[in-house]
């Protein structure tokens, strides 16, 4: 029988849980991660094309809603009272925050392995989670599985397949874990998140690690921490193939209408690096001009924002500052340096998105 039951859930974070307990499998081999916010018009695709994944093991999609103003929980609902031997659906009476939503759906999870889906992502392969099964466990020292992956740009309604390919960013097949690590570190390569499935027992242990990182929310982009700390704790295994889609939509924390919330997100990305390359100490020549350059994107966000006060907190966060630095600081406070900036910045843009329609067949934004 559906129920709402509440959970309790360290530190206190609230979470209703709806779902039929006798209905779920009691051992699913795979727990599913759905975060979900505002996502209506995108969540029954998204739902959809998990409880459609072709295996032959149990799984459940754990969704995480956290309060949407739009038609988002009603939707999800109803899909727990069509599929409720895999679905579960956690909420609470208020929105709680990314981070405190985040936290709730991973520590309900059941799953020995963990897969990754938000509720605007789908998954257009109904194999993918049997594929990424059967590599880990025909690998006991993989900890993390991927693959390659569509973009559908939602405003153009245009799908750009295998991005992966198509950007020439292949994965190495042997590579040491400082490697591996200095590849997200650096801004080298990476994981596209609705692609991954990982250990549980694993991630686990590296969330319980850092509690700094993982549980207060001290830096934005939550998932890039998770797969350079598993970097040191086993290998990665890629499937040369597009198992999902990542659709992009107009707005969001990389790519806000507002500019200076572009630079605060900038801004913790930088720190984040900062962080980790303190904690796991990256190669100077990798590292190096990797800071540089998330400090001089930070201070051009700040600048199109006209945000003296952010720049000057970009630089002051910066462990080495050049004049370019010193100038976009400059500018983002001065009427004059700023209209030069916009003009030569607006000229950038206009080659930037010429050269990857070009080579990439895509758009781009800043």
């Amino acid at each position: 029988m559906l129920q709402t039951q509440e959970l309790h859930i360290e530190g206190n974070v609230p979470c209703l849980e709806y779902s039929d307990p006798d209905q779920l499998p009691h051992h699913p081999v795979v727990s599913i991660k759905m975060l979900t916010y505002n996502h209506a018009p995108y969540i029954g695709e998204a739902i959809e094309s998990i409880v459609n994944q072709e295996t032959d093991f149990p799984f459940e999609l754990v969704i995480g809603e956290d309060c949407s103003p739009d038609t988002t929980q009603d939707i999800a609902r109803e899909y727990v009272e069509k599929y409720p031997d895999k679905i579960r659906l956690l909420t609470s009476e208020a929105n709680v925050g990314i981070c405190k939503n985040d936290w709730r759906v991973e520590v309900v999870c059941r799953g020995t392995y963990l897969a990754y889906c938000e509720g605007d992502d789908y998954w257009h392969d109904p194999t993918k989670l049997q594929k990424q099964v059967d590599l880990l466990e025909a690998n006991p020292d993989c900890v993390l599985v991927h693959s390659d992956v569509d973009f559908f740009f939602q405003d153009k309604g245009t799908l750009v397949s295998q991005q992966r390919k198509k950007q020439n960013r292949g994965w190495p097949e042997s590579i040491s874990p400082q490697e591996l690590y200095e590849l997200f570190l650096c801004g080298i390569n990476g994981c596209y998140t609705p692609s991954v499935m990982v250990r549980a027992k694993v991630l686990d242990e590296v969330i319980a690690s850092d509690p700094e990182v993982f549980l207060e929310g001290k830096f934005p982009l939550g998932d890039l921490p998770r797969w350079m700390e598993l970097a040191w704790r086993g290998t990665f295994l890629y499937i040369d193939e597009s198992l999902a889609t990542l659709r992009r939509i107009g707005e969001s924390a990389t790519r806000s209408a507002n500019w200076s919330s572009r630079a605060r997100f900038s801004l913790g990305a930088l720190r984040l690096t900062l962080y980790y390359n303190q904690k796991y100490p990256a190669a100077p020549e990798k590292i190096n001009p990797q800071i540089k350059g998330m400090g001089l994107q930070a201070l051009r966000q700040a600048c199109l924002g006209r945000d003296a006060d952010l720049a000057r907190e970009i630089v002051e966060t910066l462990p080495s500052i050049t004049r370019k630095h010193r100038l976009l600081q400059w500018a983002a406070g001065s009427c004059i340096g700023n209209l030069a900036f916009r003009i030569t910045n607006a000229l950038a843009i206009r080659l930037r998105r010429l050269y990857r329609k070009m080579r990439y067949g895509i758009e781009s934004s800043i």
